[in-house]
């Protein structure tokens, strides 16, 4: 594989990653590792909440986006997070 660089990059490149599907279980095994919120194990709890059923953690939202990320640009050098820290999560 060719490595690609960031001046290598045009404005507006546009790059697919595979498809990633999240089930129930995944959700659930990944909330009682990371994040014990109800309504990331529960889904009867979830159901009641804002949320009105069960959701996945931003945290592991991030992770599967990171993989992502990785298949399409895995010619790009790793730049160990640059930017991150101006990341923002969103209220749903």
């Amino acid at each position: 594989m060719m490595i690609s660089y960031y001046e290598d990059i045009r404005i507006g490149e546009k790059r697919k990653s595979g498809d990633f599907v999240v089930d129930k279980d995944q959700i659930i095994r990944y909330a009682e590792q990371w994040d014990p919120q109800p309504f990331h194990l529960d889904e009867a709890v979830a159901n009641t909440s804002i949320f009105k059923g069960l959701i996945a953690s931003s945290t592991h939202t991030i992770a599967i986006a990171f993989r992502l990320l990785n298949q399409a640009w895995a010619d790009l050098p790793v730049v160990g997070g640059a930017g991150l820290g101006r990341s923002k999560i969103s209220c749903p």
